[in-house]
Formats: C-alpha cells, structure tokens, sequence
C-alpha cells in the first residue's frame, strides 16, 4: 500500500498499535509499555449464510509454552490492568450506595473486552475497583443530578460543577504526562466543538485527537460542521483521526468515495503530519461488504477507481504510521523497525 510491502506491513502495525494506546490511556495505562503489544493482534472474520459475524479471531494460536509466534518471534501475552473507578453522589448530608455493584460491575466489563480480544495475545485484568470517597475524594459528586449534567459546558464549570473540576484537571495532567486525549463525538461534533475548544484554548499542552473525522458526513464538506472540523487546524496541538468511513459516508457501500475528499480535506488544512488512518476495529468486521482488510485499501481502491493520486507517497507514510509513531513514542517503534 505504501511503498514497498515490508514498510506498508510496518505502517499498518504502526496505525493499529495507536488505536490500542488511545484505548489504553482511556483506561489509565501508559501505552508506551507493552513492547510486543504490535506483534499480537492479526484478525480475520468469514460470514456464514444465515448467520451473524463471527467474534475477531487470531491467525495464531498460543501453544502449550503459553507465549504466541509470529514472524518466527515468541512472546508472551500481554496483560494489562485495569482501574475502575465508580463515582457516588450525595442526597442531603446521606452519602448514597453506588448505583452498580462496583466490584460486579468492574468484572463484567473486564469479561466483555476479554471476550472481544480472544486469541489476541490481549488480556485485561481488573486490578483495582476505586468507590471509596475517603480514599478518593474526587468520585464524590454533589448530587445525582450534577452527574447526570456534566456536560463539559464551560457555563457549568462557573457554577463549580465538582465532575468538570476533576475532568478539566486530568486534561490538564494528560498535557503535562505527553499523554493525547481523544474526543469522541458519537452525536455530532457541532454538540461539542465549544466545550472542545475551550478545552484547547485552556490546555494548550495537551495533545488532542479527533476520533472518526468527527462524524461529520462527507457528502458535504462546506457543512458548518465540517467548517468547524477544519477550523481547528489552527490548534497546533490538535490530530485527527481518519476512520469509521462506513459511519461518515453518506455513500450505502465501499468504497465510500466520499470519505477520500474528506480525507484529503483534512491533509490540506492540518498537514499530514496531524491526521492519522484508523480501521474502526472490531466494528468494521461486522460491516458487510466491507471488512478489517478492505479498511487498509480503501484509499488504494478510490485512487484507482478514479485515476487521481489524493495524497502523495510521503503524505501516505504519515498518514498510515508517521503521525501515529510520532504521537505515541516508545520501544515498539525500534521493535517494528
């Protein structure tokens, strides 16, 4: 795809290494520390008539030894820990119970993920189940209704909401630990560019990422959200991701054509030095007509479709790897080189 197949196989590894790391800082763990962490996900899905997409699967199992091989390398898995935290609220001077049983609720997430990631050489652990208040007096909230409204409105943080006062802090340490925040916009970027801007006005140090393009349709890039998108360029400090293409084309099958324009949009205004490839793993798997394999060609396949070069092969070595590396340094570069 880029280059030759060594630094294409190389770049991918790159990509789908960043896309753990965002999960893991997600969940309290420095994504520098799993060295073999690039060498164990592979996945591959076939689909039965009459059935339903089959769980992600590995291409290599784990023998009796209990470390896995690929490319003639044994390693062992990787186990990473998890904290989970479990946030109480007041109701006049009476401390309420937590609405989930923190240690069944903790457990149960750790199950579901395990499940996702069989076969891997990924396991999560529960390490630690925080909902002691005494202990670590920033899950005590107000009351029930300043958790249901914290919305990272900067009008709610005036009026001293406690959970804006702990988000905008671990903002505010991410910069300090070089650690990306990513945001997320699941209902559309327009519902949250203002908080996101105030977030990157007041936290200049610390990186964002924009997951999935924003989820702004790329039926049409002169849209206010996509304005808005693209106004952000002017945040140093902030990255997009290029992804979920089946989730922002306004096009019903692949190649979404579409999502190429918007991609090379996104190139011209931040540099492809700040935009990076993402497959929107595992939930591309379950895409029909699509797929995790079709996810890496599709840039290839609209370019040839078309007869026009979108991005050149530079622009396509950090878009597919250099903007992920340079994000998230650590060992596992040296080990993919």
């Amino acid at each position: 795809m880029i280059g030759d197949a060594h630094t294409s196989k190389r770049l991918r590894k790159a990509a789908i290494v960043g896309a753990i790391a965002l999960f893991m800082f997600a969940i309290g763990i420095d994504p520098a520390g799993p060295d073999d962490m690039l060498t164990a996900i592979r996945t591959r899905r076939r689909r039965r008539p009459g059935h339903g997409p089959r769980a992600p699967r590995s291409y290599y199992k784990a023998p009796k030894s209990g470390t896995f091989n690929h490319g003639g390398v044994a390693f062992k898995p990787v186990v990473i820990p998890v904290v989970f935290h479990c946030q109480r609220f007041m109701q006049g001077d009476v401390l309420q119970p937590p609405i989930w049983k923190p240690q069944e609720a903790g457990q149960n997430l750790i199950d579901v993920t395990n499940k996702l990631y069989k076969g891997t050489g990924i396991q999560f652990k529960l390490q630690e189940v925080r909902s002691d208040v005494k202990q670590h007096p920033y899950l005590l909230l107000s009351t029930l209704d300043d958790w249901q409204s914290c919305t990272g409105n900067p009008s709610q943080e005036a009026a001293g909401f406690p959970c804006l006062q702990v988000g905008q802090a671990m903002y505010k340490k991410a910069g300090e630990l070089g650690l990306p925040v990513g945001h997320m916009p699941f209902k559309g970027l327009l519902l949250h560019i203002d908080e996101i801007e105030h977030l990157l006005q007041q936290y200049p140090a610390t990186k964002a990422i924009i997951d999935h393009m924003g989820f702004c349709k790329c039926d049409n890039l002169q849209s206010e959200e996509w304005q808005r998108l693209l106004g952000l360029a002017k945040y140093p400090q902030v990255y997009v991701k290029a992804s979920a293409f089946f989730r922002v084309s306004a096009q019903q099958q692949y190649p979404y054509a579409d999502t190429c324009a918007g991609l090379k949009a996104l190139v011209d205004a931040f540099g492809a030095q700040r935009v990076m490839w993402g497959s929107d793993f595992p939930w591309i798997t379950s895409v029909e007509g699509f797929g995790y394999v079709k996810g890496w060609q599709l840039l290839d396949d609209v370019e040839a479709a078309t007869g026009e070069q979108l991005l050149t092969q530079e622009q396509r070595q950090w878009v597919f790897g250099g903007t992920i590396a340079s994000l998230f340094p650590g060992s596992w570069q040296q080990r993919s080189s």
